[in-house]
């Protein structure tokens, strides 16, 4: 089933808080802003490129989005960590600064 109409998600990412989809115990909450889009290639940013960053972004390179991966740290993006992403399914756009431009 598709949705018709944007719909915001907010989890909880706390160890005491459970949510839908589990718990977290990072802390903080996170909203979603999910939006319908028919007939582009999706986009999909991952925010901090550590090692759980790292873990998400070759999964998500298997498939056919725009993969954003945002770190203020460029040492994230050394050649050496990017190996194995370079040559999958997703279009890569590297953004090392606090926020993409």
């Amino acid at each position: 089933m598709h949705a018709s109409a944007p719909e915001l998600l907010t989890l909880r990412l706390t160890s005491q808080a459970p949510a839908e989809h589990g718990r977290q115990c990072c802390g903080g909450e996170v909203t979603l802003l999910l939006e319908p889009v028919l007939g582009a290639r999706p986009h999909v940013a991952v925010f901090g490129f550590g090692h759980v960053g790292l873990e998400l972004a070759r999964i998500l390179s298997r498939l056919p989005l725009h993969l954003h991966l945002i770190d203020s740290r460029e040492a994230q993006f050394s050649p050496e960590r990017l190996a194995g992403l370079q040559e999958a399914e997703a279009q890569l756009h590297l953004h090392p600064s606090r926020f993409p431009r």
